[in-house]
C-alpha cells in the first residue's frame, strides 16, 4: 500500500509540475519528471529518519529552510 502511495504521489506531482512548467512557473530546464521524483524522495528520507528515530525526531524540522533550498531550484 505504501509503494501504491508512493507511486500516486510521485504521478500526481508529475502533473502539476508539468501544469506549472506550462504556466512559467517551473523553470524551463527543470524536467518534471526528475523534479517529481526527487519530491518523493524527500518525503521517504523524511518519512525514514522519522521511523529510525524512533518516532521521536519531528519530520518537519528545519523543513522551511530546506524546501526554500528545494523551491529555489525548481520555480521561478
Amino acid at each position: 500500500r505504501v509503494g501504491q502511495l508512493m507511486e500516486r504521489l510521485e504521478t500526481q506531482l508529475k502533473q502539476l509540475l508539468k501544469q506549472a512548467r506550462v504556466e512559467s512557473k517551473l523553470s524551463a530546464d527543470t524536467d518534471a519528471v526528475a523534479a517529481a521524483n526527487l519530491l518523493v524522495a524527500v518525503v521517504n528520507g523524511r518519512i525514514n529518519q522519522f521511523s529510525r528515530s524512533g518516532f521521536r525526531q519531528d519530520p518537519t524540522e528545519q523543513w522551511s529552510a530546506q524546501w526554500a533550498i528545494l523551491r529555489a531550484g525548481l520555480f521561478r
